[in-house]
């Protein structure tokens, strides 16, 4: 999606109000791909001023099932502090809860992002499939 069509939703993503930067997040996951979309969300993931923000974020990225999407939740994983994680991991829970738990799928890709070239991306992966195990 051209960079223009993102604006609106990048803009959002650094409201000051948290249920603003929550529909940024929601409206940016399926462009996970858009590095200035993957960039805000990583932002988003590991916001510390309102634990819906990175919670909703997860569970959007989550359901998104791209490659992408999840490479961006585990390097958050990664890079957040205990806090932030539980409320990622409870993102995730969300999301696996709205698909009646089956994640099977997402478990082959979180496996196949062990060997990811972002260390970040490999450990937060590591971090996820203990999670779902």
């Amino acid at each position: 999606m051209p960079h223009h069509l993102l604006r609106p939703a990048l803009d959002q993503a650094a409201s000051p109000d948290w249920s603003t930067r929550v529909r940024a997040a929601e409206a940016l996951a399926s462009h996970a791909a858009d590095p200035h979309a993957a960039a805000a969300l990583h932002t988003l993931l590991l916001d510390s001023m309102d634990t819906a923000v990175p919670r909703r974020a997860a569970a959007a990225l989550w359901q998104e099932h791209s490659t992408a999407a999840l490479r961006l939740v585990a390097a958050a994983l990664a890079d957040a502090d205990e806090t932030t994680a539980d409320w990622i991991l409870t993102g995730v829970h969300d999301a696996l809860a709205d698909n009646d738990g089956d994640h099977g799928e997402l478990t082959r890709r979180c496996a196949g992002l062990l060997r990811d070239s972002d260390a970040r991306v490999r450990g937060g992966a590591a971090e996820l499939l203990k999670w779902l195990r």
